[in-house]
C-alpha cells in the first residue's frame, strides 16, 4: 500500500541513478535498497521525479493523472520518501561495554610463518615472519586462542576456525590436534556454540591422512591457483624456483575426488588480469566447489609496497569479472566477489563499514599469541591488539580507532556519497596500508583508491542490473507481480 502523506514528498538523499543501453533507467534508494527498473522512457522519467517532489498523493494525482502510477512506484521503492521523514545518519558506538561479543566470528591461526613457495606477490614480509627461522605454533598457544574466541562468542554464534599461514601443512601434526581439542572439550563444554572447520593453503604439498582428517571433521579447504600452469607458475613458483602447478592441480583433484569440497581462488596481477574468464572456466574444470577473484595486496606484513609493474589494470580487472558474471560459467553464489557483495543489496541492510575486521569478528593469532584485526595487517604494529598469552588482548582502542575513522559518516570521502550505506566504504586495506604514504607511488595510490572504492562499486551497481533485469523477466513470464521487493519493471512514455 502506497503511503498517504499529506504533507509531501521529497527525493531520497540516497538515490542512486544508473542508465544503460539507449533508454533504460535504474533507481534504487541504496537505503533501503529497493531498486526499480525503467525499461523506457528515461528522461521523461527523470523529469517527472523532479517535478513529483514536494507533492503529496492527492496533488501529484491531479497535476500527473496519466502518471500517478509512477509517483506510486517512486513511494515503494523509496525514492521519495516524506518530507518529514528524516534519513538519519547510521553511527555506531563500538563496543560501549567494553567487550566483544560476535555473533560470528572467522579465526585465523598462523600454524606455520614459513612457506615452501615463493610467490612473487608475497604478504608475508621476511622481517615480521621472521622468515629466517621456521617460526611455528604450538599447541598451548592453538589451544589457548580456540577456547578464548569460543567463548567470546553469544550463545547460537559460530566461529570457523581457519588453519593459516605460511604454508599451514607445514605443522600439520598441530592442526590435527587443534580439530581434535575443538570436538573432544569445546563442542561438549560449549553446545549453543557453532564450530566449523577451514583450511587455506597452496597444497603443494599433501599429508598422507590429510583426507581422512579432512573428511572426519568436514574441513574446508581454499587453495590459489592463478590460472592454468603458464599464468600459475609465472606468480606462485616453489621456494626453489620450480613450478608449482602440477602438484597442486593433481592434489586438488585428489582432494575432490575423495569428496571434500575444495574453492579455488585466483590473485589477480598484472600477469592474469586479461585472462580471468579463462581462469573461471579452469577452476570449473578442476570441479572447485566456488571461485574467487581478488586483487593482489599492494602493502606486505612489512609495510613494503608492491612493485608498479605487477599491480593489474582495474578496468581490465573489472570487465573481465564482469564478463565471466555474465557469461554464467559459476553459479553467482559461488563467485567470489558477486557471492558475497551480494549479501550487502538486501532491502533494509545498510552497512557502515567495508568488513569485519574494525568489529574484532576476523582476528589473527600468530605463532606467538600476537593477535591482528584482518589477514593484510599481520605484523603492521600500530594494529596490534595485544597478545592472548600475556593477557594484553583486546586493545580495544584499536579496534575502536579503526571502526570511527572508518564507518562511512565520519569519513571525508564517503559522507556525500550515495553509495555509501550499500558498500559500508569498501575494503580497507588501501586506507589503512597506503593512504598518506609518501613512498607510494601515484600507480600504487591508484590503485588503492581503486580497490577500496571503484572496484566495489562497479561490483554493486553490476548485481543491481542483474537483480533488476531477472525480475523483469520473471514479470514478462507472469511468474511475478510488476511490483516486488526485488525490482520492478515499468514503461513509461
Amino acid at each position: 500500500m502506497t503511503e498517504i502523506n499529506n504533507t509531501g514528498y521529497k527525493i531520497s538523499k540516497h538515490l542512486v541513478f544508473l542508465e544503460r543501453g539507449a533508454d533504460e533507467l535504474l533507481l534504487v534508494n541504496t537505503y533501503e535498497c529497493k531498486p526499480l527498473l525503467i525499461s523506457r522512457g528515461r528522461e521523461c522519467v527523470k523529469k517527472l521525479l523532479q517535478a513529483m517532489e514536494g507533492l503529496n498523493r492527492a496533488a501529484a494525482s491531479e497535476k500527473f493523472p496519466n502518471d500517478i502510477a509512477l509517483f506510486d512506484l517512486f513511494t515503494e521503492h523509496h525514492i521519495l520518501i516524506p518530507a518529514d521523514k528524516q534519513e538519519c545518519d547510521e553511527r555506531q558506538d563500538f563496543f560501549p561495554d567494553g567487550q566483544l561479543q560476535p555473533q560470528g566470528i572467522s579465526l585465523y591461526l598462523l600454524l606455520a610463518q614459513s612457506c615452501n613457495m615463493a610467490c612473487t606477490y608475497c604478504l608475508n614480509g621476511a622481517k615480521t615472519y621472521k622468515k629466517e627461522k621456521i617460526i611455528q605454533m604450538d599447541e598451548k598457544v592453538a589451544f589457548h586462542a580456540v577456547e578464548y574466541f569460543v567463548k567470546q562468542l553469544v550463545s547460537g554464534g559460530q566461529i570457523e576456525v581457519c588453519l593459516f599461514g605460511g604454508e599451514p601443512l607445514l605443522n600439520w601434526e598441530l592442526g590435527k590436534k587443534v580439530f581434535q581439542y575443538c570436538e573432544e572439550k569445546l563442542k561438549p563444554q560449549y553446545p549453543d556454540k557453532h564450530i566449523v572447520y577451514a583450511i587455506t593453503s597452496n597444497l603443494s604439498i599433501l599429508p598422507d591422512d590429510f583426507i581422512d582428517v579432512a573428511k572426519k571433521y568436514s574441513v574446508s579447504v581454499l587453495c590459489d591457483i592463478d590460472g592454468p600452469a603458464t599464468l600459475h607458475n609465472q606468480t606462485r613458483p616453489l621456494i626453489n624456483g620450480g613450478p608449482s602447478y602440477e602438484q597442486i592441480a593433481g592434489h586438488v583433484k585428489k582432494l575432490i575426488a575423495a569428496g571434500i569440497r575444495v574453492s579455488l581462488r585466483t590473485t589477480v596481477t598484472s600477469v592474469n588480469v586479461g585472462h580471468i574468464s579463462e581462469i573461471a572456466k579452469h577452476h570449473k574444470a578442476l570441479k572447485g566447489a566456488g571461485c574467487a577473484f581478488v586483487p593482489v595486496n599492494p602493502v606486505n606484513s612489512d609495510e613494503q609496497l608492491l612493485p608498479d609493474d605487477l599491480l593489474p589494470d582495474m578496468g581490465v580487472m573489472l570487465r573481465g569479472i564482469t564478463a565471466a558474471y555474465k557469461a554464467g560459467i559459476w553459479d553467482k553464489t559461488k563467485l567470489l566477489p558477486f557471492s558475497i557483495y551480494a549479501s550487502k543489496l538486501i532491502p533494509g541492510n545498510r552497512s557502515v563499514l567495508g568488513c569485519g575486521a574494525p568489529y574484532g569478528n576476523t582476528p589473527v593469532v600468530t605463532a606467538e599469541s600476537d593477535v591482528y584485526p584482518c589477514i593484510y595487517l599481520v605484523g603492521i604494529e600500530k594494529y596490534n591488539l595485544g597478545n592472548l598469552m600475556d593477557g594484553t588482548y583486546p586493545k580495544l582502542e584499536v579496534l575502536r580507532s579503526m571502526a570511527e575513522d572508518y564507518q562511512v559518516e565520519h569519513r571525508v570521502d564517503c559522507k556525500n556519497c550515495n553509495w555509501r550505506y550499500a558498500c559500508g566504504g569498501g575494503c580497507l586495506v588501501g586506507p589503512l596500508t597506503i593512504k598518506g604514504r609518501e613512498d607510494a607511488t601515484p600507480a600504487v595510490k591508484q590503485y588503492g583508491e581503486d580497490i577500496n572504492c571503484r572496484y566495489t562499486k562497479e561490483i554493486l551497481e553490476e548485481i543491481l542490473w542483474q537483480m533488476a533485469l531477472e525480475t523483469k523477466e520473471k514479470v514478462r513470464k507472469n511468474e511475478m507481480s510488476p511490483v516486488s521487493d526485488k525490482g520492478t519493471r515499468m514503461n513509461f512514455c
